[in-house]
């Protein structure tokens, strides 16, 4: 679900860029022709810093592009990824797990604006994890930050003749990798009911015999107050899957750290089910099989569960 643009990263790609090893190529690190991989240096080098020190610009007031933006110094040297913070900020702080949403700005060695979200009118979402891939050494530096804070981030390509990635960005908001909507009260007992653990995964008991309906059900169990989604979103979500024997077959908690995807590229379930919801809600979805994966069971080819499915789902922000 990540696009390329020939000339230019999409505000999707700018992530991808900070979570696939800080690189633009798709190479994996063994197949890298460089002598250095993110996995061999995990936190930001003193000379890789010294470089970073190279991006300087006018101070800008929050939610506002920098201005005057210079890119001094050979960042072809860069033996890895490096980050730095720029300036301090003085709001909530960024913890391990978030989802961080920032502003970012690409730039060309040159000093060319080559992406900047502030152009696109919205910030993009980064996971703040380590399980989620993100580069660690802009993990080092983004966690404990402040909302408001200013990073410069750079990493050096493994194409040639390729511009490295230089980018600088303001953190605007964070959120906790879970919901954190109002709990409601389901009073129907045929559903099946759900049960968060300290960490908020959630297990869930099914009753006996229960078939789901003809229609997608959205059950709420955490109504949120953020902005309402939107069927055309790009969706930032923590979820479980079962199928009706209570049986796991899918769960981004496991994988711990929350998942990202377009409501358009779902099973029609999800779509119907998650758009209109406000953020920070927590929902249960109980889909019919044919706007899941199809009628049967065990698995279709392509290893996905047949039959009727139930997802509870976190949504936690969107792009």
């Amino acid at each position: 679900m990540k696009l390329r643009s020939m000339r230019a990263l999409t505000a999707v790609t700018v992530v991808a860029a900070l979570v696939l090893t800080g690189c633009s190529g798709e190479s994996t690190p063994e197949e890298s022709p460089s002598t250095t991989t993110s996995e061999e240096v995990t936190s930001t080098t003193a000379e890789d810093a010294k470089i970073l020190e190279g991006i300087t610009y006018s101070a800008a007031n929050a939610g506002e592009a920098p201005t005057d933006v210079k890119i001094e110094g050979d960042f072809t040297k860069l033996s890895a990824p490096a980050a730095r913070e720029i300036s301090p900020g003085t709001g909530e702080t960024v913890e391990d797990g978030d989802l961080v949403s920032v502003h970012i700005v690409s730039y060309s060695a040159a000093g060319e604006t080559t992406q900047s979200t502030y152009d696109d009118g919205a910030p993009t979402t980064i996971p703040n994890s380590a399980a989620s891939g993100l580069v660690s050494q802009l993990l080092d530096v983004l966690t404990n930050q402040k909302i408001g804070a200013r990073l410069a981030f750079a990493a050096p390509s493994q194409e040639e003749d390729v511009d490295p990635n230089i980018m600088v960005m303001e953190i605007v908001d964070s959120v906790r990798p879970w919901a954190t909507g109002e709990p409601q009260e389901v009073t129907d007992a045929s559903l099946p009911t759900v049960t968060l653990d300290d960490s908020g995964q959630p297990s869930i008991e099914i009753p006996d015999g229960f078939e789901a309906t003809d229609d997608t059900q959205t059950i709420v169990l955490k109504q949120g107050d953020g902005a309402e989604v939107k069927e055309t979103d790009y969706l930032h979500a923590q979820y479980s899957g079962w199928n009706l024997q209570g049986e796991r077959f899918d769960s981004s908690w496991e994988r711990g750290a929350a998942t990202a995807f377009s409501l358009q590229q779902v099973i029609q379930g999800w779509t119907k089910g998650l758009a209109g919801q406000k953020l920070g809600s927590q929902v249960m979805l109980i889909i019919p099989a044919e706007q899941a994966y199809g009628a049967g069971e065990g698995n279709n080819e392509s290893g996905q569960p047949l039959g009727d499915l139930i997802f509870v789902v976190d949504l936690l922000a969107v792009n």
